[in-house]
């Protein structure tokens, strides 16, 4: 009996002193730089990450037929920062890579509460290695516990079927088998090269995985329901179209609804905004089949801005964006997707990027003061209080005579341009008021 009982008390202290340890390293910050701010998007780096895959589609991969990736060090960043914002779990969190030959180093800093010496950061980083096409994990530093590669790579290989059943598990499982689907891997100065092999099977897992964890089960409920109230708002009015603004405050008065029976304001805002989107927009089997929710019932209503629905698809889409993420990188996606127009398509269009501005702008206030918001959006009473007028606003250029006048959108006419629709916007009634 004493015998056990000196055992069980050895254990204690093993376990105590391994805490120690563990918390002491932690609390002693490694002596690397800062970690800079998260990279701000350009119009450049999207048509740049487009470019990446064949015809800029990954609908367009073949299965069994390799692709070669070339990154550079900005792509990750990129790439990583977009992945950590739609993690709720990883919400804060700041990544940074540095390549050089034939090494990497990837440095993640993780936001946690505040917790005594320990701070309210946890600094980690993952040191690389690629030779002969392989690339090896050399070491991966926990504050200022290093960890050998070896481990960290058998934790890789062995630690997905450890995990309880869940979406993380199926995600950490899919990008193991992503990882054993590349190879040729080589690293130059601030340049990542590999070679993968496409697997549509594999990607349907992932984006089904991934859509659990970034969208909770409550959050794709809330979308759900503000989808099938979309849908049957639109088809009860009876109408061949709809106005934005009357869908917008018959949406606004459900969330308002909702938060006074205790649902969180900026959520109920989010999802209102979002599932309009979805609607307007006029693929809502395929977004409902995306986000794990029902279609709407009923026949699909166009919805209208100004009397166009391309003005209504804007506006809302770049409203979602800027309550989904940021207002630059909102405005930076309406840029891209006028470019993209430019060459071949509808043409680049002033009107289109004047109900994106109005948009972000009405995303902008939405996160500011989300009550305040329902609010307001509840006594609005034209569509001018929302959208600018878009009479002089250039539209259908293709990308000869956009660069002919508006060169690589640096020169004064475009910051004329973007001065009036600025200007418009600001006089309107929603964005002129205080607050």
């Amino acid at each position: 009996m004493l015998r056990s009982l000196l055992i069980v008390l050895a254990v204690l202290v093993i376990q105590v002193v391994l805490a120690v340890i563990v918390i002491t390293a932690l609390a002693v910050k490694p002596a690397d730089p800062a970690m800079p701010p998260p990279p701000a998007i350009t119009v450049a780096d999207l048509d740049r990450l487009r470019a990446l895959l064949p015809g800029g589609d990954p609908r367009k991969l073949v299965d069994g037929r390799p692709i070669a990736i070339r990154l550079g060090a900005r792509d990750i960043d990129l790439l990583l920062q977009q992945a950590l914002a739609r993690l709720p779990q990883l919400r804060g969190a700041r990544a940074q890579a540095t390549l050089d030959d034939g090494w990497g180093l990837l440095r993640l800093s993780l936001a946690i509460p505040p917790i005594g010496p320990l701070g309210d950061t946890i600094p980690m980083s993952v040191r690389l290695r690629a030779a002969d096409g392989t690339l090896s994990i050399v070491e991966a530093r926990i504050g200022s516990i290093p960890l050998p590669g070896w481990l960290v790579e058998g934790a890789l290989r062995v630690g997905p079927s450890l995990l309880p059943p869940s979406s993380a598990r199926h995600v950490a499982q899919g990008l193991r088998e992503l990882w054993e689907s590349t190879g040729g891997w080589s690293i130059a100065a601030q340049r990542l090269e590999f070679g993968y092999l496409p697997q549509r099977d594999l990607a349907r897992r992932l984006a089904s995985g991934g859509r659990d964890l970034v969208l909770p089960p409550a959050e794709r409920a809330r979308i759900g329901h503000y989808l099938a109230h979309a849908g049957w708002l639109a088809s009860a009015s009876g109408r061949p179209s709809q106005s934005m603004l009357v869908m917008l405050r018959d949406m606004t008065a459900e969330a308002e609804s909702r938060t006074r029976a205790g649902g969180e304001a900026l959520a109920e805002s989010r999802a209102a905004v979002l599932a309009l989107a979805i609607y307007a927009v006029g693929r809502t089997e395929l977004a409902a089949r995306a986000l794990g929710v029902a279609a709407p019932a009923g026949r699909a209503v166009p919805i209208t801005l100004l009397g166009r629905p391309d003005l209504a698809q804007h506006w809302l889409v770049s409203a979602a964006l800027a309550l989904e993420s940021d207002a630059r990188t909102a405005d930076t996606i309406g840029v891209f997707k006028e470019i993209l127009d430019s060459r071949g398509g509808s043409g680049f269009s002033f009107a289109d990027l004047a109900a994106d501005r109005a948009g972000v702008r009405f995303g902008e206030a939405a996160r500011a003061d989300p009550r305040r918001w329902q609010a307001r959006v509840a006594t609005t009473g034209r569509e001018s209080d929302l959208m600018p007028a878009i009479d002089l606003l250039p539209e259908g250029l293709q990308e000869p005579e956009f660069l002919r006048r508006f060169q690589a959108r640096d020169n004064e006419a475009w910051a004329r341009m973007r001065g009036e629709i600025e200007r418009r916007i600001s006089a309107c009634r929603f964005f002129a008021l205080p607050g």
